[in-house]
């Protein structure tokens, strides 16, 4: 199967939480792009074909469309273009401050 993602996706370890209407799941976040993700859910649920995914730890909150689904994991692609900037949780070391900067 080719790969059709238009930009490469990092690999991540996120909690996230998928949220539908009254339904909340939590989920991790296995990969992530400007585009979409690769979600794994411990009970392997069948999700909506739309809702909103959060990523709080880093201030994410994004509209998803489900792709694709195999064994517990869920391909999603975002549904706008808008930029997202991962933000390092409060407290987290950043620039001069992160371990290994000169």
């Amino acid at each position: 199967m080719s790969d059709r993602r238009a930009r490469d996706r990092v690999a991540t370890s996120f909690l996230g939480t998928i949220v539908h209407g009254e339904s909340v799941t939590a989920c991790l976040v296995r990969d992530f792009s400007l585009e979409g993700a690769r979600l794994w859910i411990a009970d392997g649920l069948d999700l909506p074909k739309t809702f909103e995914l959060r990523i709080e730890r880093h201030g994410i909150t994004r509209q998803a469309e489900l792709r694709w689904k195999s064994e517990g994991e869920y391909g999603v692609a975002f549904r706008s273009n808008e930029v997202v900037r991962l933000q390092a949780p409060e407290g987290t070391p950043t620039g001069s401050d992160a371990p290994g900067s000169c």
